[in-house]
């Protein structure tokens, strides 16, 4: 997840400001945070439903810490929208926003941290600090988003993003709480579950209608010639 929209923001960034002059930018910028959000679930589901195998990549020793996994892979999606958000304060010059909100951040984070970490139960230890995490960016992006729609509207898509991780968490529950007593049939079906997502984003945004759309046609271009 991490390696993914750290690429995607040094390749978006220059895109952003590239575009920042044209016309339609900010519907373009809606549209490239609707996807970027499509592709971290994916990342997620296509994770969270083979950890069963993709845990033996580790030592047995670390195997323990497992359960962070989910939790983390959502708050480093949510790390990352946050950075393509902060786009508007970049682009504003009121970068000083970018500044407080990272102080509230870490705020928040020492304060989780330093509260659940020594404590007992489902959120001691490194659950804890994983939580605190989640929270942490996630408070970042929702402040992100309502206070650059008041400096810098973008229409951005706030119900089918939603719907999209509505739909990803439903179906990791569905899939992490489903258990057959087969190993190999637990994989087919969480592996199912997530070609369902696949296929549901390929109804719902039909991409390839749209690359079809955007390709020129070829008796224009002869014409042209």
């Amino acid at each position: 997840m991490t390696i993914f929209w750290q690429a995607f923001r040094y390749a978006a960034e220059p895109f952003f400001f590239s575009r920042n002059k044209e016309e339609q930018t900010r519907e373009i910028y809606a549209t490239v945070m609707t996807y970027f959000i499509v592709f971290c679930l994916a990342i997620f589901l296509g994770t969270t439903m083979n950890i069963s195998w993709i845990q033996y990549m580790i030592g047995p020793e670390f195997r323990v810490g497992l359960p962070v996994v989910p939790i983390l892979l959502i708050a480093n999606m949510c790390l990352g929208i946050y950075f393509n958000l902060s786009i508007w304060f970049k682009l504003t010059g009121r970068t000083q926003f970018g500044m407080w909100l990272t102080l509230i951040g870490a705020l928040v984070t020492l304060v989780l941290n330093f509260l659940w970490i020594p404590s007992q139960g489902y959120f001691g230890g490194y659950m804890g600090s994983a939580w605190a995490t989640l929270i942490c960016y996630a408070l970042m992006m929702v402040m992100s988003y309502f206070t650059g729609q008041k400096y810098f509207p973008v229409p951005y898509n706030i119900p089918r993003a939603l719907g999209y991780m509505t739909l990803g968490l439903g179906l990791y529950f569905a899939g992490h709480y489903t258990n057959t007593g087969s190993w190999s049939a637990d994989l087919v079906f969480r592996n199912l579950i997530f070609a369902l997502f696949v296929i549901v984003v390929l109804l719902v945004e039909k991409p390839f209608k749209f690359i079809r759309s955007r390709r020129p046609n070829s008796g224009q271009s002869n014409s042209r010639q």
